[in-house]
């Protein structure tokens, strides 16, 4: 086999290739035209080398060289008519060449068993770091049970079960009938860490909990929802991308905030007009996490001042209640003093997960997460049924895609060299909506992780005229062009987690539970349990007088700085709900209801799943 490929390859002339199937010496000199061998390299079976060496003695010409690769055994010797019992290991062995003399005629033996333990010991390294793609040389990788098989299908067709074969592995430390393609591993790996059947997933068996035909009324409860906490910007990305895709006339109650800045608060709640129409839904899969705790008791003091009851207005997404109620995280009571501290064992709660199941990331859940699937009932008014559709939509095509050159070019990538930049070109009706998304997953799972590694993403668009940024590695995630909009970008987004978790695979990148996070956290941890008072600012302490700032601007009302609001924080931490620009933003609102419910999610780690019609009693 191996030959017939050097001979296709170009590597040896058809011509100069036989069988030895009788008298080497004559078959040889017919091809040398009786010039003989100047090196003979013994290459045969195990047993067979002492046999093959004592015929290449007759044609290998006067200072010819015999090497003695493969087909020996420990105890062979060499019986030469000049030079009895030659040690066969020790040459091979010694990586030595010996001269001898057969007949008068001087003949060089060498040898080696093709590696030291050095070399052995280097080449089990780089294997471990995974620095080098196996893939171009191993094919299937099988259990010892499954030789006779692969064994037969070889001998019929050069195939293991219809696929090509280059080299094949026998794992001894596998049983139970494996036979796994190597090409396909990080795929079965993937599938595995996500706990996802989507290859084969039935489309029905996400939406048989939410009933699907929409006879009664929809119970999201019970729905199983894989995703494990994140980094809550990726969720608003998410939600974010969705409306750029959806029609205008739908997509301006939905609101997203992941952040403690007073501006940004300011901003959301300008697009509220009545809070008594609103509803705002906290994710923290701990129900510890101190942004999310601090955003939820800000809002809440508005409804507070507005007497409104807070249980028609709040729903917690989160694995577990008790502890929104539970002894204040460490550090919080520093990091979020000033606020007051809300009971939320009246508040309506979901459960983020079902039984306790989660995936490993939301990274590679986000088509197939809750959060994704709520927020497409929300864009489409609750009309459960278009998003089965759209699902429905998205597997079937999902099928087709190019999940191969995906993973060669991650192989590319692991394998070869770290490229400052990846370029990524999408289609242009989901661009810019999915540039923030990509870019988020990208650095988020693989930047920063290992040393001289830590590129840059660049979104492109999938045109003819698209130019690549110098030195990028590049992949395109062309889609079907029957497909909408929501798909592509659902299609865009697997397509991109399954690059970042191929990547991951063959450069060994932990993402899910970096060493380097906790040490960030228990840091933070630390500093904030730390600051048991709050240091206020004084005018002293300060570069200037924030008088004479404000007389200034009051005494030169055209000057570019001026603002509506000049605000001076009592102290070096963040501005809190009682600051006088957000309490004027949070007063109470009596104008007329709008026609659509105002939504506001406060983007946390994790998803969430709930019955939105029963937020609207």
């Amino acid at each position: 086999m191996r030959l017939d490929y050097a001979v296709k390859a170009g590597i040896i002339s058809k011509d100069e290739v036989f069988l030895a199937t009788g008298s080497i010496s004559s078959q040889l000199k017919n091809i040398s035209k009786s010039d003989g061998a100047d090196m003979v390299i013994v290459c045969t079976s195990m047993g067979q080398g002492l046999d093959v060496t004592g015929a290449a003695i007759d044609y290998i010409n006067k200072d010819g060289l015999i090497s003695l690769f493969a087909g020996f055994r420990p105890e062979d010797t060499l019986d030469l008519p000049d030079n009895p019992e030659v040690d066969v290991m020790s040459i091979r062995s010694g990586w030595k060449t010996q001269r001898g003399s057969v007949r008068g005629k001087a003949v060089h033996l060498s040898g080696h068993r093709g590696s030291t333990h050095e070399d052995l010991a280097t080449a089990a390294t780089m294997i471990h770091s995974d620095r080098y793609s196996s893939r171009r040389l191993i094919s299937h990788v099988i259990s010892l049970d499954m030789l006779p098989e692969v064994m037969q299908s070889l001998t019929k067709d050069g195939s293991v079960r219809c696929t090509p074969v280059r080299s094949v592995i026998v794992d001894m430390n596998t049983s139970g009938g494996v036979i796994e393609c190597v090409r396909t591993h990080p795929f079965d790996r993937y599938i595995k860490l996500r706990r996802d059947t989507s290859i084969t997933f039935q489309c029905r068996i996400f939406f048989a909990k939410l009933d699907y035909s929409g006879r009664t009324p929809t119970n999201l409860t019970n729905v199983c929802v894989l995703i494990e906490e994140t980094y809550s910007i990726l969720r608003a990305f998410l939600v974010e991308a969705l409306k750029d895709v959806t029609p205008p006339r739908i997509n301006n109650f939905v609101h997203t905030l992941w952040s403690l800045d007073t501006q940004a608060i300011a901003n959301v709640l300008d697009q509220v007009n009545d809070l008594s129409t609103a509803v705002f839904m906290g994710i923290s899969q701990s129900g510890t996490t101190m942004e999310t705790l601090s955003l939820m008791n800000t809002i809440r003091d508005a409804f507070d001042h507005a007497g409104l009851d807070p249980c028609n207005h709040f729903v917690w997404i989160t694995e577990s209640k008790d502890s929104l109620d539970a002894q204040v995280p460490n550090g919080i009571e520093a990091f979020d003093g000033s606020l007051k501290r809300h009971k939320w064992n009246e508040a309506n709660a979901i459960q983020l997960t079902f039984s306790k199941h989660g995936d490993i990331n939301a990274l590679f859940s986000v088509p197939h997460s809750v959060p994704f699937f709520l927020t497409l009932a929300l864009l489409f008014d609750n009309q459960v049924e278009e998003v089965g559709k759209i699902y429905e939509e998205y597997l079937s095509l999902r099928k087709g895609l190019d999940h191969i050159s995906l993973l060669e070019t991650a192989e590319s990538l692991a394998a070869m060299y770290n490229p400052e930049i990846i370029q990524v070109d999408i289609e242009e009706c989901i661009s810019p909506a999915a540039n923030d998304l990509i870019t988020q997953l990208i650095a988020q799972a693989l930047g920063s992780k290992q040393d001289n590694f830590n590129p840059r993403v660049h979104i492109g668009k999938l045109t003819e005229t698209t130019k690549h940024k110098p030195g990028a590695l590049h992949f395109a995630l062309p889609m079907p062009g029957k497909a909408s909009n929501y798909v592509k970008l659902m299609l865009s987004i697997d397509s991109v987690a399954y690059f970042v978790a191929m990547v991951a695979y063959h450069k060994e990148i932990n993402f899910v539970t970096h060493p380097k996070v906790n040490i960030y956290k228990k840091r933070a941890i630390e500093l904030l349990a730390s600051a048991k008072e709050e240091q206020a600012i004084h005018n002293s302490m300060l570069p200037f007088n924030p008088e004479d700032v404000v007389a200034y601007l009051q005494s030169n009302p055209s000057h570019p700085l001026r603002r509506r609001d000049l605000l001076w924080p009592k102290s070096c931490h963040h501005l809190n709900g009682r600051d006088t620009r957000i309490s004027n933003k949070l007063s109470p609102r009596k104008r007329a209801l709008q026609r659509h419910t105002n939504y506001y999610l406060p983007c946390r780690p994790g998803g969430y799943t709930q019955d939105i019609r029963q937020l609207y009693k």
